[in-house]
């Protein structure tokens, strides 16, 4: 009787759709008699996990003026231009980028300049800042802190980020969060 209501237990263990368990010693000999069972199967309506849409163009080693189309934005790096050292501020380089949200998006992308940094020839990595109120920084690329910073589908902004140093800067890449990566190659 013992071992009719071990295998009572044990069987409807089988029909679980997770890993197989072991009988405890004192059923290992009921079980080894017993006619095998079917292994659990996986369902067939187990979700798959869905994966970012790849760009749809080369996003990296671009040029200026070239667009890098990532699964919700695309970026274009218009123009750059750089201003000497004035007071105790600069030298600066600055880079005018252009973003513009993919009209299939179903809401808008809050956008920023911390997902920007420039390199130099020896792979040192240089953060892009914020500037407000000077005139040769503006229009200002948005710092993802204000409501404004949102592009809506279908729309586009520009605006000028610059990087603080007199060291020649080779190249601007672009990352987020998906691990989507976009970058130029700079004259």
């Amino acid at each position: 009787m013992k071992r009719l209501l071990a295998l009572a237990f044990v069987v409807p263990l089988a029909a679980c759709s997770g890993p197989p368990v072991a009988a405890s010693s004192s059923t290992s000999a009921a079980s080894a008699s017993s006619t095998p069972k079917p292994a659990a199967t996986v369902s067939s309506s187990t979700p798959t996990p869905t994966s970012t849409p790849k760009p749809t163009a080369p996003t990296t080693d671009l040029a200026v003026g070239q667009t890098a189309s990532l699964s919700q934005v695309e970026f274009t790096l218009l123009q750059l231009k750089s201003f000497p050292k004035t007071g105790s501020w600069g030298p600066w380089q600055l880079f005018l980028v252009k973003a513009c949200v993919k009209a299939t998006e179903a809401q808008g992308l809050p956008v920023s300049y911390l997902r920007w940094r420039a390199e130099d020839a020896n792979g040192s990595r240089y953060n892009m800042s914020g500037i407000v109120g000077d005139p040769r920084f503006e229009p200002g690329y948005p710092g993802g802190n204000d409501p404004q910073d949102v592009i809506q589908p279908g729309k586009c902004l520009q605006g000028w980020m610059p990087a603080e140093t007199s060291v020649k800067l080779t190249s601007l890449t672009y990352a987020n969060d998906k691990g989507e990566r976009a970058s130029w190659k700079l004259p």
